[in-house]
């Protein structure tokens, strides 16, 4: 009995590291495939969260905490923007310089459709756990 608890613990072992290589290769994937703004901080904020395992399955989560993540997946529709915490907006546009202004009115962004939804497919994601499981 002692060889069977032994070989079961060595199987999982194996099967929790091929889970969290193709955990780590999943992240990196996402993390190239996202568009990068002017601060980084989606492509920065992607992180597994929710690791969980049990002999038989593996789950974990991959999610970014900003806002702009959502946005830049779905596009938005035209806006106004206005100052919030401060008297005037400021920005840049290239080639004319630093802008200030109190309003814009946005004409919305389009969809950036796959950098995330894609990425995050199901079926991709268990190919990929199946094709590491059987090559280790």
């Amino acid at each position: 009995m002692a060889d069977v608890s032994g070989l079961i613990r060595t199987l999982t072992l194996h099967h929790s590291r091929v889970f969290n290589s193709a955990l780590n290769n999943r992240l990196s994937a996402v993390r190239t495939a996202a568009p990068v703004g002017e601060t980084g901080a989606t492509r920065r904020g992607l992180r597994i969260t929710n690791r969980t395992a049990s002999r038989t399955r593996y789950r974990a989560t991959i999610e970014t905490p900003t806002p702009q993540a959502a946005w830049t997946d779905e596009g938005t529709s035209e806006h106004p923007i206005d100052p919030v915490s401060a008297k005037v907006l400021r920005f840049v546009i290239p080639g004319a310089g630093v802008v200030y202004t109190t309003h814009v009115d946005h004409p919305g962004s389009k969809k950036h459709k796959g950098w995330f939804s894609d990425e995050m497919k199901q079926s991709a994601w268990t190919t990929a756990v199946r094709r590491a499981a059987l090559s280790a």
